[in-house]
């Protein structure tokens, strides 16, 4: 699976920026539905913020507002969707930019997992269990 930050950037160029929804089905949508877009994903509910941690599950993991707002812990789906909506789109208070987003996004997202090769030798994700279980 492409990494989300590339996804984020390849799909900015599919989609004009729009806070509040992953697409408004009008070419317009916000970061997370870029890279839904980019990836190939067709958008079932636009205003589902659960539809991203379908293809990147990490997004569900806590984490800390990477901005000066302060507030609890949210997902990184969540913190995604804030920076977005009320940095990026609206900056009341504290402006970013897209590419800074998608930086931190960098700098956050978990590494890629290696291909894994089986035994007839095409990659795989499969896990390490499964590739010694087809070696016996």
């Amino acid at each position: 699976m492409i990494p989300l930050s590339e996804a984020m950037a390849l799909g900015r160029v599919l989609l004009k920026p729009k806070a509040m929804f992953l697409t408004d089905g009008e070419g317009s949508g916000c970061a997370l539905g870029m890279a839904l877009t980019a990836v190939g994903v067709k958008i079932e509910k636009p205003s589902f913020i659960e539809e991203p941690t379908i293809q990147w599950p990490w997004l569900k993991k806590s984490c800390e507002r990477p901005c000066s707002c302060g507030g609890s812990y949210c997902s990184y789906a969540q913190a995604i969707t804030h920076i977005f909506d009320d940095h990026v789109m609206k900056s009341y208070w504290e402006l970013w930019t897209l590419d800074q987003l998608i930086d931190w996004i960098k700098s956050v997202e978990p590494a890629e997992e290696p291909k894994r090769r089986k035994k007839n030798g095409h990659p795989s994700n499969a896990s390490l269990a499964t590739v010694e279980s087809e070696a016996r």
